[in-house]
């Protein structure tokens, strides 16, 4: 059975629920408390190691370093550090709900080296930003926001024809405070046709080149996460 069909079809013995929204308000009070914490006490972020995992990540997903040179590329829920920083001589326009509290309060965040930052949540729209990407990435960012649906109609709103994204997040069996969104393949899948986009490909886990050096990573949470990653287009 192909991975995706079998990671559909055990959502859905277990029972698994999508919940593609949340609300807005207990987001902001507790799920940017828990993010914010995270980030301000992770010393990960800031090692050698966690650029060395990124970049090994990117090439295992198939991307090339010099591939978005001289391109605006939007990095969407940026965190604390830059993995777009992967793609060299790209100009980069990070969106991050918490970028303000990262420059106040944690030293060695690089935001300030993207061309532009807007300290506001993916769902709200930026429209100076209309058709102005290349390119979208989205890195583990998805499941911890409080509305899929917007996100996905914005990143289509900032794409240029012919643009692409990458979107890579978690899919969980239930919500929590940290993770607030269950977003399955098939609900995601069918949002990201509802607002134009073509999936060029799918694929869930994280690749073999990826997970033979990290045996016990599926996704980007717990051991028991497993990414959900697309490749989409806007015609």
């Amino acid at each position: 059975m192909h991975r995706s069909k079998w990671l559909g079809s055990l959502l859905n013995k277990l029972g698994v629920k999508s919940e593609v929204t949340t609300s807005e308000g207990k987001w902001k009070k507790e799920s940017q408390k828990v993010e914010l914490a995270f980030h301000v006490k992770d010393s990960f972020r800031q090692s050698e190691a966690f650029l060395e995992e990124t970049r090994f990540l990117f090439e295992s997903f198939g991307f090339e370093s010099n591939q978005f040179k001289k391109n605006h590329i939007i990095d969407l829920g940026a965190g604390s550090k830059l993995r777009s920083k992967f793609f060299s001589a790209a100009k980069i326009i990070a969106i991050e709900p918490l970028a303000e509290r990262f420059l106040e309060e944690i030293q060695w965040s690089d935001l300030n080296d993207a061309w532009k930052v807007y300290s506001r949540p993916a769902e709200y729209r930026i429209d100076e930003l209309q058709k102005t990407a290349d390119f979208v990435m989205s890195i583990n960012v998805l499941d911890h926001c409080f509305d899929f649906p917007r996100i996905v109609d914005n990143i289509a709103f900032y794409l240029k024809s012919g643009g692409t994204a990458f979107l890579s997040f978690d899919t969980h069996s239930k919500p929590t405070q940290a993770h607030p969104l269950v977003l399955t393949e098939e609900v995601c899948s069918n949002h990201f046709k509802d607002s134009g986009f073509i999936i060029d490909n799918f694929s869930s886990g994280f690749p073999a080149e990826f997970t033979n050096f990290y045996p016990d990573r599926r996704g980007y949470g717990s051991k028991e996460s497993i990414s959900l990653n697309y490749w989409l287009r806007k015609p």
